[in-house]
């Protein structure tokens, strides 16, 4: 018994350091690459941008499909026998503010925006990428844009640092194979939302060190709610 409890042990520190390590491989440091990367090239052709973007997310999708979401169907009854309802609200709780967080945020850029200026319809589909790149080229908003650029990136990265934190307890092991393959699409996926981010406000003349703070900021939220997460 006590050997097993020894090996147990062991085996839950391999996972926590396995996690740690990559989880900050993922999040902070692919973000703090990315803006590095911007600082000395922000000229790669849109076409692989994309490319390289949507394989990240597709990978991301694709392992939330066919680890996560299967484990939590096999598993979906002993939540109820175990009375772990109040989990269940907390996770539904969760999903439901950032939603409208998503929808408050939208409704901002829509409104302070100039993408509309001229628009009778008020109602016409937009795009929140148009509204946030006149934010930022437009000098006279650059402390609103720069909070409202932050708030889009942090909150996407509160989902994504929830689910980095999950996986690494999926069938957990001494060293995560899924939690590690996860935080490899994450970090190809926040390598260029750090590129994108710091390089959109380099475009716009701002200042580097500016640049990197504001992505940096923007990266912290998603190896916080890892934490949270795990």
């Amino acid at each position: 018994f006590s050997m097993g409890a020894h090996a147990l042990t062991l085996s839950i520190i391999l996972n926590m350091l396995y996690y740690f390590i990559f989880s900050i491989f993922a999040t902070i440091i692919a973000t703090l690459l990315g803006a590095l990367i911007s600082k000395f090239n922000n000229k790669m052709p849109k076409l692989l941008e994309s490319f390289l973007q949507n394989f990240s997310v597709g990978i991301v999708v694709g392992l939330l499909f066919f680890e996560m979401i299967v484990e939590a169907i096999e598993n979906s009854t002993s939540y109820f026998s175990e009375n772990k309802i109040i989990g269940i609200l907390i996770s539904v709780g969760i999903i439901l503010v950032i939603g409208l967080l998503f929808f408050a945020l939208h409704e901002l850029l829509h409104k302070i925006s100039n993408h509309h200026k001229e628009d009778k319809d008020d109602d016409e589909a937009c795009e929140d990428h148009a509204h946030t790149s006149e934010l930022i080229t437009n000098n006279d908003n650059q402390i609103v844009a720069a909070i409202l650029f932050l708030g889009a990136i942090s909150i996407h990265n509160i989902p994504e640092g929830l689910s980095l934190g999950t996986i690494f307890n999926v069938n957990s092991t001494s060293i995560p194979y899924v939690g590690i393959t996860f935080s490899i699409a994450l970090f190809i996926h926040n390598f260029f939302i750090g590129y994108t981010m710091c390089s959109s406000f380099l475009k716009s003349n701002k200042k580097f060190s500016f640049s990197l703070l504001m992505t940096l900021l923007s990266s912290a939220p998603a190896f916080l709610f890892s934490i949270i997460g795990y």
